[in-house]
């Protein structure tokens, strides 16, 4: 039995095509595309824009929580918190944008809060406190 050559060239473009997509949604790392801080004589809270560089985002949950510990980590390839001077941050706001096309466009995939229980303003930081934190996702 003879296969086409065209059928040939749409396995071949179909197989590449899943690789690519595979490879944007699976491989990639998050990037920290922007970040600053608001701060107060009492502490200061860190505002961050990421691009996740996803396809899609399928558990937006997950995303946060792994979000916030690289925070606390201080594991982004593109950007060192300075924890040294100022100490960690009492509360944490990001933008993830789902990637770049996204980001360009405006379009937020989600905004999430780690921010304190019960309205406390600056009395925790994330590391050292983080029973005392809820995680919000707009």
């Amino acid at each position: 039995m003879k296969i086409s050559r065209k059928r040939c060239v749409i396995v071949i473009v179909v197989v590449f095509v899943t690789f690519v997509m595979l490879y944007m949604q699976m491989r990639r790392d998050v990037e920290v595309i922007g970040n600053y801080i608001l701060s107060s004589e009492n502490g200061y809270e860190e505002n961050i824009t990421i691009v996740a560089n996803k396809i899609y985002i399928t558990d937006q949950e997950k995303m946060a929580k792994d979000l916030v510990e690289r925070c606390v980590e201080n594991s982004f390839h593109e950007i060192r918190f300075s924890y040294d001077l100022q100490g960690y941050p009492n509360g944490l706001h990001i933008t993830v944008y789902t990637n770049n096309i996204t980001y360009k466009l405006g379009v937020v995939a989600f905004e999430l809060l780690y921010i304190q229980k019960n309205g406390e303003i600056y009395e925790y930081n994330i590391k050292d406190n983080p029973e005392k934190f809820s995680l919000k996702i707009l």
